[in-house]
């Protein structure tokens, strides 16, 4: 795949500025501050769009960085890219509210959409982490970040595992990951529920045994029966307001000089009677006379005997009458009492039911306790399930380690054959230990990056990243190069770039020199 042209309509300081581009290596050499840098963001931003989260380190985001100078809403461009016999337009907008995308094959009309793997095909499947460490270098970003490795190490693998890369292991390993954290937090959440539940019922424990104490002293504290209950005497019987009541009417009653008197008093009257009557006749007293004594002795006699009869039954009717008042009133007391005696032994019972059931409850809640503070302990111990997770992740990085010693020969080689290229020689041999460090071999001795010079080390790191580019992409894309050989002396340089003339790829070259068009013409003329 090859860049034609590049329309950048807003981005940066630019405002409809196109530029062409050509096969081989395309040398752009400006002044600092020209836009360099940004013509080659503006290529990466065509091919991946722009990050427009802000940056976590302070400096300004790459959306502001590169928002248009003029008129921020108008953020768009085009870039023109020939793969085979077949041209291809894409257009972007960058705009935050507008970001709209659009891939369309001029040979045809064809238009694409986004996510229909057409923009990956033509990036050869490489993702934007490894475009960015492999034929993409900034200014002053001749190393890699870690973003290279694990691209290496997943590629490395996946080669060896199914022969052509499609088999993803790393990306097992993440979702092992994942479902690990899904089911340490499910462990957390499912453990402070428990522990909240426990802690719950400890106190509905608490005030249960509480209750259950307090009906046990309720208990203790009730009689079992009243003693004696409905042994009352007839005198007790009768309440005292009766009692004063009939006090005379009992002393006469039951008086008997009183009703002797009274009955003799009641003869001797009608005696009386009868002799005046007689002594009026013999004496020869009137007949009226007499008559009239008569008839007072009798009328008399009528009351005081009418008197003295009234007097007793009057009496014996009240004696009668307080007979019935006690035993009513002793029926009534004996009554009560039974009724009382009833309601106590009512209470009682309802008290041992209720105790039973407060044992019962404290019962059930202790087992649920138990149960809950079981599954607590358990959660606290660890998961079978989690632990499988961490199995299979252990396996897996075994495998890696394996697999990226097996099969990292031919990156090795093919890193090692461009390093020995561009070095001419002096270091035609590199390594790497199971965490994927680069090491030097020399004729003396295994060497380290960090024992090389500053410029030895970037020319490693090219190397690196030109064989990354051979390897994680299915196309030979562009290198793009942004002032990458600031640091190189004229040696290297020339080295440099007469290998990537023979590579035959293209290669946009931004630089603030001319002395990389004054060396390349140099290798040319001296083919």
């Amino acid at each position: 795949m090859e860049i034609r042209e590049a329309d950048i309509r807003h981005f940066g300081k630019f405002e409809n500025q196109k530029i062409s581009f050509y096969p081989g290596i395309n040398i752009i050499c400006g002044e600092n501050e020209s836009g360099k840098s940004t013509i080659h963001a503006f290529i990466r931003a065509m091919f991946f769009g722009i990050d427009t989260r802000r940056s976590r380190s302070g400096r300004m985001d790459e959306y502001t960085l590169r928002e248009p100078w003029d008129n921020p809403s108008w953020f768009s461009g085009s870039l023109r890219l020939v793969q085979g016999s077949d041209v291809y337009r894409i257009e972007r907008q960058f705009n935050r509210k507008d970001r709209r995308l659009s891939l369309v094959r001029e040979n045809d009309g064809t238009e694409f959409e986004p996510d229909d793997g057409q923009m990956t095909m033509l990036l050869g499947g490489l993702s934007e982490d490894a475009f960015r460490n492999t034929v993409f270098i900034s200014q002053a970003g001749a190393t890699t970040d870690e973003g290279l490795a694990e691209e290496l190490r997943r590629y490395l693998i996946n080669i060896q595992e199914s022969g052509d890369g499609t088999l993803d292991l790393g990306a097992a390993r993440n979702m092992l990951m994942r479902q690990k954290k899904e089911l340490e937090q499910e462990r957390k959440t499912a453990l402070s529920e428990a522990e909240t539940k426990a802690a719950q019922k400890r106190l509905e424990l608490e005030y249960a045994c509480i209750a259950a104490e307090k009906l046990e002293n309720r208990l203790r504290a009730a009689p079992m029966e009243m003693p004696g209950a409905g042994e009352l005497s007839e005198t007790e019987a009768v309440p005292k307001s009766e009692e004063k009541g009939t006090e005379s009417e009992k002393e006469t009653a039951e008086d008997p000089v009183l009703k002797h008197f009274l009955k003799l008093f009641s003869v001797l009257t009608g005696l009386g009677g009868v002799l005046s009557a007689l002594c009026a006749v013999l004496l020869g007293l009137h007949a009226a006379g007499i008559l009239m004594a008569l008839l007072s002795f009798f009328l008399f006699a009528v009351c005081v005997g009418g008197i003295s009869r009234l007097l007793m039954p009057q009496t014996d009717r009240h004696a009668e009458d307080g007979s019935r008042q006690t035993e009513g009133a002793k029926e009534d007391i004996q009554s009560r009492e039974g009724g009382s005696r009833e309601t106590e032994k009512t209470d009682r019972a309802v008290l041992l039911r209720e105790q039973e059931s407060a044992r019962e409850h404290c019962r059930v809640l202790r087992e649920e306790l138990k149960g809950l503070e079981a599954e607590s302990d358990r959660l606290r111990s660890g998961d079978i399930r989690v632990e499988a997770l961490d199995l299979a992740m252990e396996r897996i990085a075994r495998v890696s380690a394996t697999r990226c010693r097996l099969s990292g020969s031919q990156f090795i080689r093919e890193a090692s054959a461009i390093l020995s290229r561009i070095t001419e020689g002096r270091y035609e041999s590199l390594s790497f230990d199971a965490q994927m460090q680069v090491r030097v071999n020399t004729e003396d001795r295994l060497l380290y990056l960090w024992q090389l010079s500053y410029g030895t080390m970037n020319q490693i790191y090219f190397a690196l990243r030109m064989a990354a580019g051979e390897m994680l992409s299915e196309d030979r894309l562009p290198v793009i190069l942004d002032e990458t050989f600031a640091m190189y002396d004229d040696h290297r340089l020339e080295a440099v770039l007469r290998w990537l003339d023979e590579t035959g790829r293209q290669v946009i070259l931004f630089t603030c020199r001319s002395r990389e068009k004054e060396i390349l013409e140099r290798v040319r003329r001296g083919r």
